[in-house]
């Protein structure tokens, strides 16, 4: 008899809530079931990599607390971290890598997370009734036993 293979499965629970997996007929899915900070470990800044982080007006104002991966602060103005997209577009934190450039690449956490912009506060891949978490793959799990 083949093995029946769980709808959901947990994989790791952290202090905000937890990692799992879901299966479906539309795919694999990863879903965190928790707050961003909580993630990152895991999930490894996905989403900063994503498109770019638009910055608004108000936001290019404002001053930030930077980490660096070794945890020194210094605070410097939110214009310094920004490139332009193009002439025309929106204000963008974003490196030639196409990962932000707040990004730590050797640890995946964010430098300036306590004031990232509304972009980055705002977005979460999983929480929500309607969002099914980053895709992992379309194949079905059939057991061979």
């Amino acid at each position: 008899m083949p093995k029946q293979v769980p709808q959901r499965a947990v994989l790791h629970k952290v202090k905000s809530g937890e990692i799992a997996i879901e299966t479906g007929g539309d795919g694999v899915f990863l879903r965190f079931d928790c707050d961003c900070l909580d993630a990152l470990p895991y999930c490894k800044a996905a989403c900063c990599g994503l498109h770019g982080i638009d910055v608004t007006d108000e936001e290019l104002k404002q001053k930030v607390t930077y980490r660096d991966e070794a945890g020194k602060k210094k605070v410097l103005p939110m214009l310094s971290i920004v490139t332009k997209d193009d002439e025309d577009g929106p204000e963008m934190i974003r490196n030639s890598d196409s990962f932000c450039t707040c990004l730590h690449r050797g640890t995946r956490m964010c430098g300036i997370y306590n004031d990232r912009p509304a972009t980055c506060r705002d977005f979460h891949c999983t929480k929500g009734p309607s969002m099914r978490g980053w895709r992992l793959d379309l194949a079905r799990h059939i057991s061979h036993e």
